[in-house]
């Protein structure tokens, strides 16, 4: 996943999935970049950096019982999964009566 178009395709596309398979609210953060850090001493590089990071973040509410879940594999089989096993931990969580995602402002898009 290079661009935004593809990460903003692919957070929607969970939380479809997580609604049709039962969770009443779902928030998906997905972050990725790369690293580079160069030190030198005396003139000479000493410790060269170059990485690259992706990550996926999904909150799950259901009945106002909430779960997440993390992963650095975005492979789909992999996030409908992680989709399953958030909505059945948050099956066995408590309530919270202030479990919840913001109330979203139209205008704000």
């Amino acid at each position: 996943m290079n661009n935004s178009a593809e990460l903003i395709g692919l957070a929607e596309s969970l939380v479809q999935y997580a609604q049709k398979n039962g969770a009443d609210e779902t928030e998906v953060h997905i972050s990725q970049g790369r690293e580079f850090g160069v030190e030198v001493r005396n003139g000479e590089i000493e410790k060269l950096v170059e990485a690259g990071y992706k990550d996926l973040s999904i909150r799950i509410i259901k009945d106002k019982k909430t779960a997440n879940v993390n992963s650095s594999d975005f492979n789909a089989d992999t996030l409908k999964q992680l989709i399953h096993h958030a909505i059945e931990r948050a099956e066995v969580c408590s309530p919270d009566p202030f479990s919840g995602l913001p109330e979203t402002d139209p205008e704000a898009r």
